[in-house]
């Protein structure tokens, strides 16, 4: 995958129906809002979100994710609302208990 370059203080992004097969490298720790909705994202990694401190909203919402692997959204202690509609689970693991919004299939 190319290696997308962000803004430093970026709070925000929207990178719907981007064909991405993997989620982002290196995201900004200053993301608050990730959208990553209609991509072919499979897996979601134990690393893919480990450093967003400030991220609230992740928004995961059809694409083609079957595996999330165990603890890959600890640490993520303001994440509020994740939707994963729309996706090939099998399982739903568990999530942070201070989720207050979870939208599955």
């Amino acid at each position: 995958m190319k290696e997308i370059q962000f803004s430093e203080n970026i709070q925000n992004i929207w990178l719907k129906f981007n064909n991405l097969t993997e989620t982002p490298r290196k995201l900004p720790k200053t993301l608050e809002n990730v959208d990553l909705s209609g991509n072919e994202i499979e897996i979601i990694r134990i690393n893919s979100f480990s450093n967003l401190e400030n991220l609230e909203k992740l928004i995961l919402f059809k694409n083609q994710i079957k595996v999330i692997e165990p603890n890959s959204l600890i640490g993520l202690k303001n994440l509020k609302n994740i939707n994963l509609i729309f996706n090939h689970l099998n399982r739903i693991p568990a999530f942070p208990t201070n989720i207050t919004v979870l939208s599955t299939p």
